[in-house]
């Protein structure tokens, strides 16, 4: 590698990787693993008095000192659950000693001047940290919340954000409910049947705005069957959404796509649809 190259996305991470690595050595943790893809959750796993901990590490200029984003918080929570383990968070910014690099905000491979380095500690990732109510990542965060709440089959950490007048109706069932109460009894029941169930969830963002369209018939729940029915489901252009993902004892999955509407920041509206009716795209985090 040549001097006086800019610094790739790749060299500030493995910069960013050596340096919590050795903070955590000094520190008296012992490296588990390393993994030091641009798109992996965690970076580092580390363990320390019988606690495991799995390490989120993001680099960038010091001046543009990384937060971590919405997705990025809930796939780590993710894996933390999995393996039992602490979730933390490491922001590192580099900078370059040289003055005039750093005004510029210039970062060279191995610049013979050297870098500073800000690291202020872990942010141990928690749900509860809750992002402004009036920014656009809060309807992410939410919708993550929702998902979680199908993952881990406890519809408590959703009820702070449902509103009062919450309506929940689905594609598959003739059933619909229509207040907060009635929809958390809902979900209490149904995380209680599929508790042995493995449910995944895929943020996902709509495309087009209403869809028309005409199914030969509808198995409901009882067994019985409507023909010739005719669907209407809105798809809110640029609206998030959910894909669930629920794999069996049987090792069947089943798909279920589900369009949340919002007012006053909180949910009031849950529609259940079928993923084959609907046109999306996977979900980029907005940070």
């Amino acid at each position: 590698m040549k001097e006086n190259e800019f610094m790739s996305k790749q060299s500030m991470l493995n910069c960013g990787i050596d340096i919590i690595i050795k903070y955590l050595q000094k520190e008296g943790y012992k490296i588990e693993g390393v993994n030091n893809g641009l798109i992996v959750y965690p970076n580092v796993v580390a363990s320390k008095d019988g606690k495991l901990y799995g390490i989120l590490v993001e680099v960038n200029e010091v001046r543009k000192q990384p937060n971590i984003a919405i997705t990025s918080k809930f796939n780590m929570l993710r894996l933390a659950r999995r393996f039992n383990a602490i979730p933390l968070y490491a922001s590192v910014g580099i900078g370059a000693v040289n003055h005039e690099r750093f005004d510029k905000e210039i970062l060279l491979e191995n610049d013979p001047d050297g870098y500073l380095v800000n690291f202020e500690g872990f942010e141990e990732i928690s749900i509860s940290n809750i992002p402004n109510k009036d920014s656009k990542e809060y309807i992410e965060y939410v919708i993550n919340i929702l998902g979680t709440s199908y993952e881990i089959k406890d519809i408590s950490i959703l009820e702070p954000f449902l509103s009062d007048d919450i309506k929940w109706d689905s594609f598959y069932s003739e059933n619909s409910y229509k207040e907060k109460e009635e929809v958390l009894e809902y979900y209490t029941k149904k995380f209680e049947l599929i508790k042995d169930n493995t449910i995944n969830y895929f943020l996902i963002e709509f495309i087009g705005s209403w869809s028309e369209f005409n199914v030969s018939e509808i198995i409901l729940p009882d067994g019985t069957i409507n023909h010739n029915v005719k669907v209407i489901m809105p798809q809110p252009d640029g609206e998030i959404g959910l894909i669930i993902e629920q794999s069996k004892s049987n090792n069947e999955k089943v798909g279920m796509s589900m369009i949340v509407s919002f007012d006053d920041r909180k949910i009031n509206k849950i529609y259940i649809g079928n993923p084959n009716t609907m046109k999306f795209k996977d979900y980029k985090s907005s940070l």
